[in-house]
């Protein structure tokens, strides 16, 4: 496998998307790996702003106007929602593959409001640290406690998996 970083800036094919044989870790959690024309799968996102952030879940949550002027957020737009309707259909795939029977919940990463669409992306955490590098204007790394809602950001995104637990998807 190619082991190159292909960050994503303006357009998907998700024709080049391919998702891996699952991992069953125990009767209720299967995952899939997801790859990008053989690497993994990143992508920048637009200039967002923090609306939220949720320090202990380690919740971020970006906004972005919904008609935007620049046709870089019209492009991350168009880029997220692909994604999400193509994963939505891929799991319909992949639970016929594992016999699932349970009626699955799928929460899109977004949500339109008014003139405005909201994301909610997690930070990689594990054992309630966070995996993931934050820098501050200036390019310095900095921590967590630099993330505060009204802040404006850029966010490199891993597109990593797709996970089945019980009857939730993500």
């Amino acid at each position: 496998m190619n082991t190159n970083i292909n960050v994503l800036h303006n357009q998907l094919d998700t024709h080049k998307i391919s998702i891996q044989e699952p991992e069953r870790y125990n009767q209720d959690l299967y995952i899939w790996p997801i790859r990008y024309n053989d690497t993994h799968m990143f992508i920048q996102s637009s200039y967002l702003n923090i609306v939220h952030a949720l320090q202990y879940f380690n919740n971020i949550s970006l906004s972005c106007y919904y008609k935007p002027v620049q046709e870089s957020k019209k492009k991350f737009n168009t880029m997220i929602k692909d994604i999400d309707t193509y994963m939505i259909t891929q799991i319909k795939q992949l639970k016929k593959n594992i016999k699932h029977k349970k009626k699955l919940v799928y929460k899109k990463c977004y949500t339109t409001q008014n003139k405005y669409v909201y994301y909610n992306f997690k930070l990689q955490h594990y054992n309630q640290e966070i995996m993931c590098d934050i820098y501050d204007e200036h390019k310095q790394k900095t921590n967590k406690q630099y993330i505060q809602p009204g802040s404006d950001a850029y966010a490199i995104l891993w597109l990593k998996n797709i996970w089945l637990k019980g009857n939730k998807v993500g």
